[in-house]
């Protein structure tokens, strides 16, 4: 099964989503900004603001 992973850079957050879960997401992005690259940036936007660390 492929699963979708998010690390960033400095290695202290790690999202998994299974594949129909990313989907579902990119699909409520897709629909809001009618392009995959813009989308893909705000969803990447909301899982950094979502998952900060102090």
């Amino acid at each position: 099964m492929i699963r979708v992973a998010i690390l960033f850079e400095d290695n202290k957050v790690w999202i998994e989503f299974t594949p129909e879960k990313f989907r579902e997401l990119l699909k409520t992005y897709y629909k809001k900004y009618k392009n995959i690259d813009l989308a893909l940036d705000a969803i990447e936007k909301d899982i950094k603001a979502e998952t900060k660390y102090k």
